[in-house]
């Protein structure tokens, strides 16, 4: 639908979740309960299957990719759809 690459729409997405992740944890670490025990184990698995994540996303060819993600979300589209009913 876009004029943009797989990769700048990707790398905008990725800018975007970087925001609301901090944004969160800022709000969250000053005001709520936090499992800081989770946030050892969880936050460097975060950051290094976003890295790898990226690396490997390179390899591939954009139509793999764009295959790839309409096939993943009309799976999880349809299986939500029938949890609901």
């Amino acid at each position: 639908v876009l004029d943009e690459s797989l990769a700048r729409v990707s790398a905008l997405k990725n800018l975007s979740s970087l925001v609301v992740g901090l944004t969160t944890v800022l709000i969250f670490g000053l005001f709520g309960p936090v499992d800081w025990l989770a946030v050892v184990v969880l936050a460097p698995a975060t950051i290094i299957g976003g890295y790898l994540g990226a690396r490997f996303a390179r390899l591939l060819p954009e139509a793999i990719w764009k295959v790839a993600i309409v096939g993943f979300g009309t799976v999880i589209g349809v299986f939500l759809l029938v949890e609901a009913f």
